[in-house]
């Protein structure tokens, strides 16, 4: 393999990526792969319905309930429920 046989992007590379986007939704798919760790999928099934806020001692926090593929009994179980991070760029 022509990047030594590693996986993913180095922090350089990723940030390179973010800096390159033009949209605000460019940016957002680039930040929910990068650092939520989600799949195209899994982006394609979430609706603003699914991002949460909720307050811990005082600070806020934000998490995104990513619907599984099936729909599951009722059409809306959870595969998993990650905490968004802070963002770490302004447009």
């Amino acid at each position: 393999m022509a990047d030594g046989g590693r996986d993913g992007l180095t922090s350089t590379e990723y940030e390179r990526v973010c800096r390159a986007t033009e949209t605000y939704r460019e940016e957002l798919v680039v930040e929910l792969c990068g650092r939520v760790g989600l799949r195209p999928s899994e982006i394609a099934r979430l609706r603003p319905s699914a991002l949460t806020r909720r307050e811990f001692d005082g600070a806020e926090h934000y998490f995104l309930d990513v619907p599984d593929g099936d729909g599951g009994p009722g059409g809306r179980t959870s595969r998993w429920t990650s905490r968004t991070p802070s963002r770490s760029t302004s447009r």
